[in-house]
């Protein structure tokens, strides 16, 4: 089984890429990411309550996920993709501000994605994670006791003051 990280950014939606496209990076990192999976289970948080007051009923993650066609299942011996991202407070204009508190906890994040610590994940302090506006963290969470043989971390950036990782997991 694979496991794939990726940020459940609404930049990474194709109609959201231009000419001049802010998150090139992130978006090639993310497409190898996926493409690397099979048949897979999604694991993304519900559409914020800005996009269901629109209408929107599904998540990013399940859009991203069906504009990469990917193959959905519920299988529980499938692929997973899980949709996080780290804090949105890493600099005076990120989107939620400024928080001190925001580079240490991604980097413990971080750091639990890349050596792989999943047992560290369990640890993950979600109220903390709320406040400074991370996505996606039950899903990390719930990768805790996942048998991990071997990790590839192939973006790991806060572009615009926001923490995204892409990652990998052979299980």
């Amino acid at each position: 089984m694979r496991v794939v990280i990726v940020p459940p950014t609404p930049a990474l939606l194709p109609g959201y890429a231009s000419r001049l496209d802010p998150v090139a990076d992130l978006r090639a990192a993310v497409t190898r990411a996926l493409s690397w999976v099979g048949p897979c289970s999604i694991v993304a948080d519900d559409p914020d309550p800005v996009d269901a007051a629109r209408g929107v009923t599904t998540s990013i993650g399940h859009r991203l996920a069906l504009a990469h066609g990917l193959s959905i299942t519920d299988d529980p011996g499938a692929d997973r993709v899980v949709f996080a991202s780290g804090s949105a407070m890493r600099t005076p204009k990120a989107p939620g501000s400024f928080d001190e508190r925001a580079e240490t906890f991604d980097a413990e994040i971080g750091r639990a994605l890349v050596e792989p610590d999943p047992l560290a994940l369990g640890d993950i302090d979600l109220e903390l994670g709320e406040h400074l506006w991370a996505r996606g963290l039950a899903g990390l969470v719930g990768l805790a006791q996942i048998p991990v043989r071997t990790a590839y971390l192939d973006y790991d950036d806060a572009p615009y003051g926001v923490q995204y990782w892409v990652a990998r997991w052979e299980v």
